[in-house]
């Protein structure tokens, strides 16, 4: 009996896939004898979170400041981070990279519970957030403390526009949000709230596939004394894609020529003015806010020790209004700074719950 056999063919469709910009430690951990020259820029604006978002930096040119971060190890197995006179010492274990200790001409600072400096794998969607402990001294004979809380938050990918329109496509961006309560006493628990200095610090880092350290940061500092804001300090730093030249980094070698390089012409929406009020209802916390244009706004509800209860983000649109509401039903009664940072312009308020 001749048997016949059918063949059917199905046709094998190719989906392209974009490759996903992963923070490894393989990739991204610094390493010992690393020299990264980074240049000072206007700071500006951080632009939208999110998925295929274009940051446009074009604009941002050189100021002519630059600085220089050495990475050295050291006799103990931890790495040391040299820029000018600051210098500051990290380990990395269970796939956290951790401050262990700071120190500059005025003072020097280790900590007990080690500070989230990043976490490997990180990420778009992943958050983090923990605890860090400190003391030390200052102008050499004044004892502090220092207590708080890091966020961190893989909130964007895309890509970034440099100057020159070089655009770095995979581009992942991180958000962190620091608070710190600072104190002239050695133990944290005998602190008098009267005594006490506040910093909320938001720094975001644009992390490019196939480059070991991020590309262009923004930080803003703002400190506060007694709850009542002092000042705000701001800076921002760009790593040019033709400056990286570190070596033996083969890993991210072969990583960055698949790459490509392109022209765009995406640009980054305008800043604008949001004008908001709040007001206490027993335990709820509401604020209300409306944009005048597109604008986005970072809202944190902390204590004076520097820990974080509430935390909200918006990208509000032109004529936007929104209401906004914290249960603070949980919390102790007691002061509270509520800190508002639209567009690098910060305000704060301090409310009784």
């Amino acid at each position: 009996m001749a048997y016949r056999f059918l063949t059917i063919l199905f046709p094998i469709v190719c989906v392209p896939v974009w490759s996903q910009n992963i923070l490894t430690g393989e990739n991204n951990l610094p390493r010992d004898s690393d020299d990264v020259f980074m240049e000072s820029v206007p700071f500006c604006w951080e632009g939208e979170s999110g998925d295929g978002v274009t940051w446009d930096f074009s604009q941002n040119d050189n100021n002519g400041d630059c600085q220089t971060f050495y990475f050295r190890k050291g006799p103990s197995g931890k790495l040391y981070q040299i820029a000018d006179n600051d210098v500051e010492s990290y380990s990395c274990t269970s796939g956290c990279l951790r401050l262990c200790s700071s120190e500059n001409r005025f003072f020097r600072m280790s900590y007990y519970k080690p500070k989230l400096a990043m976490k490997f794998p990180f990420q778009y969607g992943d958050s983090l957030s923990a605890p860090f402990m400190g003391y030390g001294n200052y102008c050499g004979d004044h004892s502090i403390s220092v207590c708080g809380q890091v966020i961190l938050q893989a909130d964007g990918v895309g890509k970034l526009i440099l100057s020159g329109n070089d655009t770095l496509n995979n581009v992942l961006r991180v958000y962190s949000l620091t608070t710190t309560s600072l104190n002239m006493e050695t133990i944290v628990a005998s602190i008098d709230s009267s005594m006490s200095r506040q910093e909320i610090e938001e720094k975001y880092e644009w992390y490019a596939k196939g480059y070991r350290y991020p590309v262009f940061k923004t930080v803003q500092r703002t400190s506060f004394k007694n709850d009542v804001l002092v000042g705000t300090t701001r800076y921002a730093l760009r790593f040019l894609p033709e400056s990286y030249l570190l070596s033996g980094d083969y890993v991210n070698d072969s990583i960055r020529h698949a790459d490509s390089i392109a022209v765009s012409r995406g640009g980054m929406q305008a800043h604008e003015a949001t004008h908001y009020s709040v007001h206490v209802e027993g335990s709820q916390v509401v604020i209300d806010y409306e944009s005048e244009g597109n604008t986005s706004l970072s809202i944190v509800l902390s204590d004076s020790m520097g820990v974080i209860y509430k935390q909200q983000r918006i990208h509000a649109m032109a004529g936007g209004h929104e209401t906004i509401t914290f249960n603070c039903s949980d919390l102790h009664r007691g002061q509270y700074i509520l800190y508002f940072n639209e567009n690098g312009h910060v305000t704060s308020k301090t409310i009784a719950i």
